[in-house]
């Protein structure tokens, strides 16, 4: 079969199935979609509510939690220690198929009426504000991160020591406002940055050491602003910026936003990535439109977020143990053979699940542990199941819900409580009109007691500012879910005190989404290389290593994650590699 187009039935736009995606779908026994693969994405991310937390009551116990569910929410809500017990059992709340209505109506209502598990945030100590973690602590608001010891204000980081304000950054220790690394100590403000020791205000850095507002260097030490200094002349010039308290700091982040729009860009980061697509890509092979991701192959449509995924399909958030032949899910981990599923890990022949573990062949399940061979999580033989989701599948494609992810309605959150809104942002109007929630934000009972303009200087600061209520400097009247006022710890205030930091302005929510801004779209466009030949006056280095398209402007094209219209320059593979050494 050849690729086909279609117009999406969302978005109206058109797309194209290639040839080798039906041979997937077959396999999966689905239909073809009818909407493209970025609608897709914005439906499956409404599901996941990643960072939005609220204090609750537990519905079993009546004890104060932590919960991604607030207490207006239709569900019963139950404790992480509470719901991983034996105390209650999911299958009390089975029932039969009825073949009279569609099945989306009687999932829902399965989903109702099963109680829901409050966080993800399993044996972590004292991390309590945290999800979609494990093995954390000392951590408090970090999100899709494990292993980590001391850390606050931080999504996706693993195996991190003492670092706060960090997106994507693994193995670090005593790093700040860093945004995609790996081996990074002492470092503050780098972006798309490895191995790297006491570095400040860097772009792509690689095995840099006292390197200070410079852009693609590799294997430096006392560089500031791209130049090479003796170390007493170094110290002299960042003396400026670290010694100057909240404004020399302020004045760093401008000079750092103009370095890095001169700095050469390659058309998409990618690292030991063969025959892949898609941006931030490490370590993987035959990725097809991937973005930020590791360790996985042979998959197409993942982002953003992947780690150990093989012949999958359209997942979001998927790791950290290996999934197989997969479609359609997320938040999901060790998911084999399985279709449609929403937070289910280590499974396999699963089809429209959500919050169901360690499990089999289960249909239309939710909350199930160590079963299988359920269907709306009535228990069923072999035979009997075998027999029955044949019948179950043929009567959802005369409903018309065979083949797509749950609706909208179903989600167990508000749009803007949703990744989705990160990635996908839109208005509590167009959301209403898609057939989701909006929440408004809740009425907060506090009253700032300090004002922006009047935090202190980080070695003037007391310990008693932890008990102060900050107002954020957006003032909420940003497009961050901005918190209006935030606190800050004890250890936190330790930490600005040992790297010499300012304390932040803004509130943790509006310093995400600052981080978030500075990586690229999760989209591709064709642009042609911007290399006017050797040296040329594009280029940013001018090594006169020499192209090979010699004066010549380049004629290469290539897919990247710029669009057209970025001030960035950015130059193809080829050219790239014979600049920036």
């Amino acid at each position: 079969m050849g690729s086909e187009t279609r117009n999406c039935r969302n978005c109206k736009t058109d797309f194209t199935i290639a040839p080798e995606d039906f041979g997937f779908y077959e396999k999966m026994g689905v239909p073809a979609p009818d909407i493209c693969h970025e609608c897709r994405s914005q439906e499956r991310t409404a599901f996941r509510n990643e960072s939005v937390l609220y204090k609750r009551k537990c519905d079993l116990s009546g004890k104060d939690i932590i919960s991604i569910y607030s207490q207006d929410k239709p569900y019963k809500v139950y404790d992480q220690e509470v719901w991983w017990g034996d105390g209650w059992d999911a299958m009390d709340h089975g029932r039969d198929y009825d073949f009279t209505r569609p099945f989306f109506e009687q999932f829902g209502e399965l989903m109702r009426d099963v109680p829901r598990l409050s966080i993800v945030n399993r044996q972590s100590l004292n991390s309590d504000y945290c999800n979609y973690s494990n093995s954390n602590k000392n951590c408090y608001l970090c999100f899709g991160g494990h292993e980590n010891e001391n850390c606050g204000y931080c999504w996706y980081n693993w195996k991190d020591k003492d670092c706060f304000d960090c997106l994507s950054v693994i193995k670090s220790e005593l790093t700040y406002g860093s945004n995609y690394g790996n081996g990074l100590y002492k470092c503050v403000f780098l972006e798309y940055s490895f191995d790297c020791v006491e570095s400040w205000f860097g772009y792509n850095l690689v095995g840099c050491q006292n390197c200070f507002l410079s852009t693609n260097l590799r294997h430096k030490q006392y560089y500031f602003m791209n130049q090479p200094y003796s170390k007493e002349e170094y110290q002299t010039k960042i003396g400026e910026f670290t010694n100057g308290g909240h404004a020399g700091i302020e004045k760093a982040k401008t000079i750092f936003q103009d370095l890095k729009l001169k700095a050469l860009r390659n058309p998409v980061y990618q690292k030991n990535a063969a025959h892949c697509t898609g941006g931030d890509i490490m370590y993987s092979k035959n990725i097809q439109f991937g973005f930020d991701g590791e360790y996985s192959e042979d998959s197409k449509y993942a982002y953003p977020k992947f780690t150990n995924i093989y012949n999958c399909m359209d997942t979001n958030k998927m790791g950290y143990d290996r999934s197989d032949w997969s479609y359609m899910a997320i938040g999901c981990a060790g998911l084999n053979s399985s279709k449609f599923c929403d937070t289910c890990w280590n499974n396999h022949d699963l089809t429209y699940c959500n919050l169901c573990f360690t499990s089999g062949d289960l249909f239309g399940c939710v909350g199930l542990k160590h079963k299988q061979y359920c269907i709306l999580n009535k228990q069923y033989s072999e035979q009997e199941y075998k027999k029955l989701v044949p019948k179950i599948v043929e009567h959802m494609k005369t409903t018309g819900e065979w083949g797509k992810w749950f609706p909208a309605k179903l989600s167990p959150f508000a749009y803007n409580e949703t990744t989705a809104q990160e990635y996908t942002p839109i208005t509590a109007t167009e959301a209403k009109a898609l057939g989701y929630s909006w929440k408004e934000p809740e009425m907060k009972n506090y009253t700032p007691t300090l004002k922006t303009e009047d935090i202190p200087e980080t070695k003037d600061a007391q310990n008693s500012i932890a008990k102060e209520i900050i107002g954020c400097a957006h003032s909420g009247t940003c497009k961050c879910q901005c918190s209006t006022a935030f606190r800050i710890t004890t250890q936190e205030l330790q930490f600005y005190k040992k790297m010499n930091l300012p304390l932040p302005r803004l509130c943790p929510n509006c310093r995400h989404q600052g981080r978030l801004a500075q990586r690229n779209p999760l989209k591709l466009w064709m642009r042609s290389c911007q290399c006017a030949g050797d040296a040329s006056e594009n280029s940013a280095y001018k090594n006169d290593t020499g192209h090979f398209h010699g004066k010549d402007h380049c004629p290469n094209t290539f897919q990247t994650s710029y669009s057209p219209d970025r001030k960035e320059v950015v130059y193809c593979e080829q050219c790239y590699q014979a600049e920036i050494a």
